[in-house]
């Protein structure tokens, strides 16, 4: 190739073959004199830039290679590996935005590449976009099922977003591949105590991407022993729980079960047993938190047989109060104080008044814990009220709330809210309450959505009419700008309620 250059060394394909015959024996700074010479020479030769990009990188000269690789693709946009390359230059070189772009493109070009995936996803988690990179990391799987990184990481971003059981069975299989990685016993141990177990209540994944089992019952007893003799008796109590959703009739599993459940009587921790039991994730919430602290339910006297406050006595709560807009002389107090008569408690307290139109002073101090149900979409004021919560809430809020779908769709057309989205009630037309109307009707059975199912005059004073129906993500944002933090939230009424467990 030398002799090519003395004869021609104005023909850049002798130095382009330098270059490969540099890259062979990993004599890269002559790669790159040799492909840097080629480009001069020849400044449409895109496997010139490229490969000028690529020997770059192996030098650590991240800014240079960076102009390579934009190079390379200037001369051919359809290059996956010089967009791939592109994007892991961007990382070295920390601009993490711009190898989001990179990696995005790459995938575009070839949607089959999982590492592709897989590295997106490390884009998007120190992005923070916890959601965007479970979808990746699962793409990743989908692709390759046997990185253990990948499951790793997904739980990592499933963590993040509170989806419990799909990070528990990511943290699993990445056990299962790898058990050496750094700190899975801890994280697979936060995120089993925060499990719902199959069953107990309508509360779905957050973001329906439940992950089927992928390991046999005995791989999770084998865990279980391994939390069980560090005295982690509530992970390994979940284990065998799920070994069981697998197996359920499996006698020696349930023995094992038992023992442990047995062990954590004697030693008097029962804030786990206390959880199991409860069907209502409103309830498992209360179980969970309200032992020994001051407790307050906001709008809990429609239906009365759903109220919380006795739940919260149950659970050891130490002061009790019933918080609600209907007046004194109506017959809901009345009903629920013969409830609370039935039930033989006494310690209660009850206020008739807006929540909105309450001031600290009047209560005296916060409560420890508040809990809100099906108040927010009726109120002409959602923020006021979500404010007010936030001002008599001291430790914990338990929120829930009707929410909408962004999609419906049905015989009567398409309705569509972005994810941002709140829908007001009042401005809907014939055509999308139809649609509506046609989507609530087998959930709501005999009863009414007023102001959806059936039209309304709406009233500011009037609480019977719905005012707003949030997204899931819109209502968690709420929460957020009034000064919660998202604690845990599982989604309840077949995905058409969400509750959210909110801390201050």
């Amino acid at each position: 190739y030398r002799t090519s250059i003395e004869i021609n060394p104005d023909f850049s394909g002798s130095y382009y073959s330098i270059g490969e015959a540099c890259d062979k024996l990993e004599k890269w700074s002559e790669s790159v004199a040799a492909y840097q010479r080629a480009t001069e020479l020849d400044q449409n030769s895109f496997g010139a830039f490229h490969r000028l990009g690529d020997a770059l990188f192996k030098l650590e000269k991240w800014s240079d290679a960076e102009a390579a690789y934009a190079g390379a693709i200037a001369l051919n946009s359809d290059s996956f590996w010089s967009h791939y390359n592109l994007a892991l230059t961007l990382v070295k070189l920390q601009k993490f935005a711009a190898a989001t772009l990179a990696y995005r493109r790459a995938i575009a070009l070839n949607p089959e590449f999982s590492w592709t995936y897989h590295n997106l996803g490390e884009m998007l988690l120190k992005t923070e976009q916890w959601k965007a990179a479970a979808t990746a990391y699962q793409r990743a799987i989908e692709l390759n099922p046997n990185i253990s990184w990948s499951y790793y990481n997904l739980g990592d971003a499933l963590t993040e977003i509170h989806q419990w059981n799909d990070a528990v069975s990511a943290y699993l299989c990445a056990l299962q591949l790898d058990p050496s990685f750094p700190n899975l016993y801890t994280k697979l141990g936060e995120a089993l105590i925060k499990r719902t177990p199959a069953g107990l209540d309508a509360a779905t994944s957050y973001y329906h991407h439940e992950m089927q089992p992928l390991q046999a019952p005995e791989f999770y007893c084998q865990v279980a022993q391994n939390f069980a003799k560090s005295d982690r008796l509530k992970e390994a109590i979940m284990l065998y729980l799920m070994a069981l959703e697998i197996r359920p009739k499996d006698p020696e599993i349930s023995q094992k079960l038992e023992e442990l459940l047995e062990k954590q009587r004697q030693t008097g921790e029962s804030s786990l047993l206390l959880e199991l039991e409860a069907h209502d994730i409103r309830d498992r919430y209360i179980a969970r938190i309200v032992k020994g602290k001051t407790f307050a339910e906001v709008g809990g006297l429609w239906g009365i047989v759903n109220e919380k406050v006795s739940v919260a006595s149950k659970y050891g709560a130490t002061s009790l109060t019933m918080i609600d807009v209907t007046p004194l002389s109506e017959h809901f107090l009345q009903d629920f104080r013969d409830r609370m008569t039935s039930l033989n408690i006494a310690n209660y307290h009850c206020i008739s008044q807006d929540i909105t139109q309450i001031k600290l002073a009047e209560i005296g101090e916060p409560y420890d814990v508040v809990q809100c149900a099906g108040v927010l979409y009726h109120h002409p004021h959602p923020l006021q009220i979500l404010v007010a919560l936030r001002q008599i809430t001291r430790e914990h809020l338990i929120f829930t709330s009707a929410i909408t779908q962004e999609v419906i769709e049905n015989e009567w057309g398409r309705y569509e809210i972005p994810a941002s989205g709140v829908m007001f009630i009042p401005a809907l037309d014939d055509a999308e309450r139809a649609i509506l109307t046609a989507y609530w009707r087998p959930y709501i059975n005999s009863n009414q959505l007023i102001g959806i199912t059936e039209k309304a005059v709406f009233d500011m004073d009037n609480f019977a009419a719905c005012w707003w129906l949030p997204t899931a993500s819109a209502l968690e944002s709420m929460c957020k700008v009034a000064g919660f933090k998202v604690l845990d939230k599982g989604l309840t009424w077949d995905n058409n309620a969400l509750t959210l467990l909110l801390g201050v």
